[in-house]
């Protein structure tokens, strides 16, 4: 899971511009994807709320509120250079429904396993960007401490 290359992704991530046009292709699918799958996770009977906080510590916290119905959705940093706001909080209710289906937690490694999982259910062509939202920005988060700019960025492939 661990590239040697994860840190010259980020390097490039975090020098490149917002908007790389090589990426708009692979973001476009991916955003074409949004509105059916957050679909797919409501009718599953969950309810999703958006809130002005970073609700859960860990998965036990997420999975406790997802066997109940529920599962809370922060709106914090959400800035996205191609995603309305509002499909930008339903990725992440996808997102975060994956990790609680699979069971994988927080860690970088989770973040790359719910990663897996999710680009079973994406079109091939979505699957860069897939990587840039799910494994780079957890990987910022992991050696940066902070989480980042979101950009339309695709690595390059070696």
């Amino acid at each position: 899971m661990y590239t040697p290359h994860i840190l010259e992704e980020l390097q490039e991530y975090r020098k490149g511009p917002v908007i790389d046009e090589r990426a708009l292709p692979s973001f476009h699918a991916l955003a074409s994807q949004i509105d059916g799958q957050y679909l797919d996770a409501l009718r599953t009977g969950l309810k999703v709320f958006f809130v002005n906080y970073d609700p859960y510590k860990d998965l036990q916290g997420m999975t406790k509120d997802i066997k109940r119905g529920l599962l809370k959705i922060s709106q914090l940093h959400n800035v996205h250079p191609l995603f309305t706001k509002e499909q930008n909080l339903r990725f992440r209710a996808i997102h975060d429904y994956t990790h609680y289906s699979i069971q994988a937690d927080f860690s970088l490694e989770g973040e790359y396993r719910t990663f897996l999982e999710q680009s079973c259910h994406c079109l091939a062509s979505s699957v860069p960007a897939l990587y840039t939202e799910v494994v780079l920005q957890a990987a910022h988060m992991q050696y940066f401490g902070t989480f980042p700019i979101q950009k339309l960025f695709i690595r390059r492939i070696v």
